[in-house]
């Protein structure tokens, strides 16, 4: 049986929260519960809640019908919080973890279930899912526009019955704004030289709408002072993205192309090492949407296409000549097309049913070194290979099928559904999940949910091949899975403030792994993770000459984990203040302390930093203040400020851990102006 840990890092986080909690103890003739339709109060929390999202069950539920855990931060909250990149959003929710990877890029953790590039978390963005198919995930820094998004439905939990593989801790769906959204024109400049211009045009053809969106960001960066040996480095956490959207909409028909150049270079190298990674990506999508009385059909067809290319160097530091020099670049495609039907019997009774079909396919991958020991050579040290075939492909079928039931007047509701996937390489897998949701009222809401997912193997755990024949690829290796049972019950004290907790148990197993850089394979071990989230929100009218209206969301999230780096306490919290034209947003994100691990710097060489401990827990503060109607009307001042406190925090690198550890973002500087017409 699992509990709450009675220790020091609980009263952190709960003294973390306590500011907001009493905020919210403040005498009840101090508000109103009026909403506010001109500023930040536009809908009622309770209002909030009945807003339908699609993403937990392919048709529309209210959030207290979902059958998952779902979360939903919309464009209002977004435009506030002053986020450039998805992962300041995502760190809001409860469960979330972000981490930077050694390489400069963000990784995301749900709920404790670790994973390098985000292989066990699904990104969709406009019913279509993004993973790419060598390594089978995505990353939520800079190089997509934060400020592009409308809605984000964050689901935590298994969502294989669903929509398939990499659906397995958790899925975020992200709806990019829609016509309706005002067009604008936004430039901001910050610390470490950093630069960003929007753009977003709208334009009404007879019987058509076209959507543009545009962003250009670069930054130099700020300096990670130390390489992965732990020895003193100048290397700079530099950044440059460019991302374009192009959305027709026609009658029931849309048409979506977006486009993403971005560039890092991996900052824990040392200071006479470089090496600059590249992504260009070109995703396609057609969707049909037909909706009757009694039914709908959903259909998209899509084709992502992702080139990456790295360039590494080694320069000697004392001839200034180049010492190493290699190569990688990599060509891959998915192509897919689904369509789903969801048919009203009646009130009582609703059939999803879904059919599936995606396609990975590798044109292109190796790692070549040109240059070693300053000798000129040709040296393929990493590539795919599929029984013979360097272009290594794989296909998948699946079927969906989701019954949902009412009873006792619509007041309990049973969702029963299952998915059979069958992918070409591996063979058949059979995702299925339950879930019984309760509202009697307009107060109280519960659910009983249970589910399971799995996460297929990447192209490079079964078919790289490696000239050092360091960690091999194994075809033979098979899906991990897992199953989760959650509880939810949520209660809306009044119409604007509702307290939520839940509880989790998930159960991990058939991990892929290497040990002691062997071929990857299923290791038999198995893992339970225990949890729970408490989660309160309020959103409240002031009657007051300084301020108008105050949001907030306070979220705490414990896990009961020995997984390594993992912090078993976070705690959340987000303010927004209003006052006529005048918003600010503040956010505090406290993270306790990692977990230990044998492996941690084994590898670090200085000895002053191997022994040094960056696993304590530590709290960030970010501010963005939003003024409206500078000097003439539309036109918006954007100050944002991130880590206030100018915190000096690390998160620990990840497969492995025995590197020095990845520095985090210092404080932070941005300034912007946005005229909207």
């Amino acid at each position: 049986m699992w509990y709450w840990r009675s220790s020091v890092q609980l009263h952190k986080a709960m003294n973390v929260a306590a500011f907001a909690l009493m905020m919210g103890s403040l005498p009840c003739n101090a508000f109103s519960s009026k909403t506010n339709n001109d500023g930040l109060l536009e809908l009622s929390l309770r209002e909030l809640s009945q807003l339908q999202i699609e993403s937990s069950s392919l048709s529309n539920k209210s959030l207290a019908r979902a059958p998952n855990v779902v979360s939903v931060i919309d464009r209002n909250r977004i435009e506030l919080s002053g986020a450039s990149t998805l992962s300041e959003l995502l760190r809001l929710f409860p469960g979330i973890q972000i981490n930077h990877r050694r390489n400069g890029r963000d990784m995301v953790w749900i709920r404790g279930v670790t994973s390098g590039r985000n292989t066990k978390v699904l990104l969709i963005i406009d019913g279509v899912p993004q993973n790419d198919a060598v390594f089978g995930g995505w990353s939520p820094d800079e190089q997509f526009n934060a400020q592009n998004i409308e809605k984000i439905e964050l689901i935590r939990g298994p969502g294989s019955a669903l929509y398939g593989g990499s659906a397995y801790s958790g899925i975020v769906s992200i709806t990019t704004k829609q016509f309706s959204s005002p067009q604008l024109f936004e430039g901001k400049i910050g610390s470490f030289a950093s630069k960003e211009v929007s753009v977003k045009k709208n334009l009404a053809l007879s019987s058509a709408n076209v959507f543009f969106n545009a962003r250009v960001y670069q930054t130099d960066g700020f300096e990670q002072q130390y390489d992965r040996s732990g020895q003193p480095s100048t290397h700079l956490n530099n950044v440059e993205s460019k991302y374009g959207q192009l959305k027709i909409e026609l009658n029931d028909w849309q048409f979506n192309f977006n486009h993403t150049n971005y560039m890092t270079e991996y900052p824990l190298y040392r200071s006479n090492e470089h090496k600059e990674q590249r992504y260009k990506s070109n995703n396609f999508s057609l969707k049909h949407d037909k909706e009757t009385q009694s039914y709908s059909v959903k259909t998209v067809a899509y084709y992502n296409k992702l080139s990456r290319i790295f360039d590494h160097r080694v320069i000697d530091p004392l001839t200034n000549e180049l010492e190493f020099f290699s190569t990688s670049d990599l060509d891959s495609s998915v192509l897919g097309i689904n369509s789903k039907l969801s048919y009203e019997h009646s009130n009582e009774l609703k059939t999803n049913f879904g059919l599936f079909y995606d396609k990975w396919s590798v044109a292109n991958y190796h790692e070549t070194i040109h240059k070693k020991d300053n000798v000129t050579q040709q040296i393929i040290l990493s590539k795919l290979d599929q029984k013979g075939n360097d272009k290594p492909s794989r296909e998948n079928y699946a079927a969906f099928w989701q019954q949902d039931i009412s009873f006792l007047d619509n007041m309990l509701e049973l969702i029963v559904g299952a998915r059979y996937d069958y992918h070409s390489t591996f063979g058949s897998q059979i995702s299925s999940r339950i879930g019984l949701t309760w509202q009697s009222n307009d107060y109280w809401s519960t659910k009983i949910l249970w589910g399971s997912a799995f996460r297929p193997p990447t192209f490079i755990q079964q078919y790289e091949i490696r000239a050092d024949n360091n960690v091999p690829g194994n075809p033979a290796v098979k899906p991990e899975s897992i199953s989760t049972t959650e509880w939810e019950l949520s209660y809306f004290i009044d119409e604007n403030q509702k307290l939520t907790s839940r509880a989790f148990k998930s159960e991990l197993k058939d991990f892929i792994r290497s040990f002691d850089g062997g071929p990857y394979q299923n290791s038999d071990d198995k893992t339970t993770i225990y949890g729970a989230e408490l989660e309160w929100e309020k959103a409240v009218i002031f009657q007051s000459c300084c301020l108008n209206s105050l949001a907030m969301n306070v979220n705490l999230t414990h896990l009961n984990s020995d997984q390594p780096n993992v912090a078993r306490d976070t705690v959340n919290v987000s303010l927004n203040f209003e006052k006529r034209d005048v918003n600010l947003f503040l956010s505090l994100n406290w993270s306790g302390s990692r977990n230990p691990s044998d492996t941690y710097h084994n590898r670090v060489t200085n000895v002053v930093k191997r022994v040094q401990d960056n696993k304590g827990s530590y709290l960030i503060a970010d501010a963005n203040l939003t003024v409206k109607n500078v000097f003439q009307p539309n036109l918006f001042f954007i100050l944002k400020i991130s880590n206030l406190g100018n915190k000096n925090h690390y998160n620990p690198t990840y497969a492995p851990d025995g590197y020095f550890d990845v520095r985090r973002l210092p404080r932070y500087f941005q300034f912007g102006l946005r005229y909207e017409f």
